[in-house]
C-alpha cells in the first residue's frame, strides 16, 4: 500500500512539473540603435511568444532601460483578451520608447536580476535581454567606472543569476545600415566585452539578430522546439498520414508525444499517441496518422488545426493549416498505414521470435558447472563452486540467502578458483535519478579489476545526461574485492570529500553547477533474459518439487 501510494504521489508531482507556468521577462534596450528592428522584435518576438508559448497561468513582463530601467508591462494571461491587451500596449510604446541616449547596462542588469527574484519563485522564469551589447552610462553615472571594476561587477551579477537557475537568452542587435537595411561592419566595440564576459559566465550563446532571419527569431532566441508544417499534401482520402517536422533548437534531446491533431472539438488523430525523441540542434519527421471527419465538403482544403503534444509542452508552431484535395474513396495512404500499423505489429513479431529462440538456444547448451558469489560481511566477493562458509551470503542472479551451513575445508580447486578470481569481470549499471534509463547499453559497462571507468557528462563513459555536467567528474572501478566510487571535481559532490567504499546499491547525491541535486546509484546489471530464465528454472523446481 505504501508503494502504491508513493507512485501516485511521484506521478502527481510529474503532471503538475509538465503543467508548470511560466514567468516571461523581456528587457529591451530602448536606444536608437533599436529603431529599425523593432517591428522585427515586436511582431517575430513578443507577439509570436505571446501566441505559441504562453498559455493560461503565465505572466509576461517588458522591462525597457536606456540611461534608466523601468517596468513597462506586468500582465498575468487569464484568456486572449491579456494577450491582445499586451500586443496594443507594446504597440502604443514604440514611438515614446525608443529615444534613449545612453545604456546603463550594468544598472539594467541590477534592476533585472531584483526584478525577476521579487516574483513568485514557485515558477519557471524566461528570461530575454534585447540590447547592442553596449554599456554607455551617462556622465557622472554610478556606473560610469574603470574597465576593471566594471567587468569585476558584471561578474558578480552573473553568478547571482546564474546560482538562480533562470533560464537567460540574449539577443544581440547590431548597428543597421539605414539605406540598405543590413548589418554595418566595423571595428568591435571594447564597451561590449562585458556582455560577452556575463554570457561566457552564465554558458549562454549570444544570438545575433539578423534582418534576414527574422521569422525564426523566436525559435532561435528561446532555443525551444518547432514545428514545420508540411506543404500542399496533395490528394488524400479520409485516413492518410502527415509528416510534421519536429526541429529542436536546444542544447539537450527531447522526446516529443503527440497526443492530438485537433480541428474545432474533433480530435483528427488515428492512434492514441506519436512519439519521438529529437537529438540537440536536430530535426526528425513525425509521422501522425489522421481520419477526416465524415461530414467534411469534398475538394480543395486549407484544414486549420492545433497540434497538442503530451504534457502540455511548449512547442512553437503548433498551430498551422494542412492543404490537400479531399477526394472521398481515395485510397488509404498506403506508406503511413505500413508506417504507423504494419510495420510495429512486423517489430514486436520479430522481437519474441528472437527472444524464443535465444531461449531455446541457451536451454539446449551443453551443462556447464554453475558458480555463485559468496558476499562476506564486509562486502567482499569471493567464488566458491558448491557451499559457502557460515553466517554469509550466498548471491546469485535470482536470489540471495544466507549460508548458515558448518564450514567444510577448502578444496585445491576451490582455492584455484580464489586465485582466479581477480580476472573476474562484472556488468554494471548507473542509474540517474528522473533521466531516461532505457537507452539501450549507453550506461552499462564491465568493470575489470584496476581499470577505472569515467563517470560524467560529455563523452563519460558511465554519461549523465539530465542537466549539463563536465566530462569525467568522477570514477569507479573494482580493485578485486569491492567496487569504489572516486569524486574527482568535489565541488559537485558536496557531501563526499573521499572514496565512497562498497558503493553499489548506495544513492551519491550530486548537484550541477546551477544547483540543481538529484542521486546516482550503480548496480550489478542482470540481463532480461537472465531473469527470465531465472524465472523459468524456479517455476521448473517448484513444479519438480511438488
Amino acid at each position: 500500500m505504501k508503494k502504491l501510494c508513493l507512485i501516485v504521489c511521484l506521478l502527481v508531482n510529474i503532471c503538475f512539473l509538465w503543467a508548470e507556468s511560466i514567468d516571461v521577462v523581456v528587457m529591451v534596450d530602448t536606444s536608437w540603435s533599436l529603431w529599425q528592428p523593432f517591428d522585427d522584435i515586436e511582431n517575430y518576438l513578443i507577439n509570436s511568444m505571446l501566441d505559441q508559448i504562453l498559455h493560461k497561468g503565465d505572466s509576461f513582463s517588458l522591462l525597457q532601460f536606456s540611461a534608466k530601467t523601468k517596468v513597462e508591462i506586468r500582465e498575468r494571461i487569464v484568456n486572449g483578451d491579456s494577450k491582445t491587451y499586451i500586443k496594443n500596449k507594446v504597440l502604443q510604446l514604440k514611438a515614446p520608447l525608443l529615444v534613449g541616449k545612453y545604456t546603463d547596462l550594468l544598472g539594467a542588469i541590477n534592476f533585472l536580476y531584483n526584478y525577476v527574484d521579487s516574483l513568485p519563485q514557485k515558477d519557471q522564469k524566461l528570461i530575454i535581454l534585447v540590447t547592442d551589447g553596449i554599456h554607455d552610462p551617462p556622465p557622472g553615472s554610478r556606473n560610469d567606472k574603470d574597465y576593471q571594476v566594471l567587468m569585476k561587477e558584471f561578474m558578480e551579477k552573473a553568478r547571482l543569476i546564474k546560482n538562480k537557475g533562470w533560464d537567460v537568452h540574449i539577443l544581440q542587435i547590431p548597428e543597421i545600415d539605414e539605406k540598405t537595411g543590413k548589418v554595418k561592419e566595423g571595428a568591435p566595440d571594447k564597451r561590449a566585452d562585458f556582455l560577452k564576459e556575463m554570457a561566457r559566465e552564465l554558458d549562454i550563446t549570444i544570438k545575433k539578430y539578423s534582418p534576414e532571419e527574422k521569422e525564426k527569431l523566436l525559435a532561435q532566441t528561446t532555443g525551444l522546439a518547432q514545428v514545420i508544417f508540411p506543404s500542399d499534401l496533395g490528394t488524400k482520402g479520409r485516413r492518410f498520414t502527415v509528416p510534421f517536422i519536429i526541429k529542436n533548437n536546444g542544447t539537450q534531446s527531447i522526446t516529443v508525444t503527440l497526443t492530438g491533431v485537433r480541428s474545432g472539438d474533433t480530435n483528427l488523430l488515428d492512434t492514441p499517441k506519436v512519439t519521438a525523441e529529437v537529438p540537440p540542434q536536430a530535426e526528425i519527421t513525425l509521422n501522425a496518422p489522421l481520419v477526416l471527419a465524415e461530414e467534411l465538403t469534398p475538394g480543395a482544403q486549407r484544414l486549420p488545426v492545433t497540434l497538442v503534444f503530451d504534457g502540455d509542452k511548449r512547442i512553437i508552431g503548433s498551430k498551422g493549416e494542412l492543404v490537400f484535395t479531399y477526394v472521398p474513396g481515395q485510397a488509404a495512404d498506403i506508406t503511413g498505414f505500413f508506417l504507423s500499423y504494419i510495420l510495429p505489429g512486423l517489430g514486436i513479431l520479430l522481437g519474441l521470435a528472437v527472444i524464443i529462440l535465444l531461449i531455446v538456444f541457451i536451454r539446449r547448451r551443453p551443462y556447464e558447472r554453475k558458480f555463485v558469489k559468496v558476499v562476506d560481511q564486509a562486502g567482499a566477493y569471493t567464488p566458491d563452486s558448491t557451499s559457502a562458509p557460515s553466517g554469509q551470503r550466498v548471491e546469485t542472479a535470482a536470489a540471495t540467502t544466507v549460508v548458515s551451513a558448518t564450514p567444510k575445508a577448502e578444496t585445491a580447486h576451490q582455492q584455484k578458483l580464489k586465485a582466479d578470481y581477480s580476472h573476474v569481470s562484472f556488468p554494471i549499471e548507473m542509474v540517474v535519478e528522473l533521466q531516461k534509463r532505457h537507452i539501450g547499453f549507453r550506461n552499462i559497462h564491465t568493470l575489470h579489476k584496476n581499470k577505472p571507468v569515467s563517470v560524467g557528462g560529455g563523452h563519460s563513459a558511465f554519461l549523465i545526461f539530465l542537466v549539463p555536467i563536465p566530462h569525467h567528474i568522477a570514477e569507479i572501478h573494482f580493485d578485486g574485492s569491492r567496487f569504489i566510487f572516486t569524486p574527482l571535481k568535489l565541488r559537485f559532490f558536496p557531501w563526499l570529500k573521499r572514496p565512497l567504499k562498497d558503493c553499489l546499491g548506495k544513492e551519491i547525491s550530486l548537484v550541477s553547477e546551477k544547483g540543481y541535486e538529484f542521486t546516482l546509484s550503480f548496480y550489478r546489471y542482470i540481463s532480461p533474459l537472465e531473469q527470465l530464465n531465472a524465472l523459468l528454472r524456479s517455476i521448473r523446481e517448484n513444479q519438480t518439487g511438488e
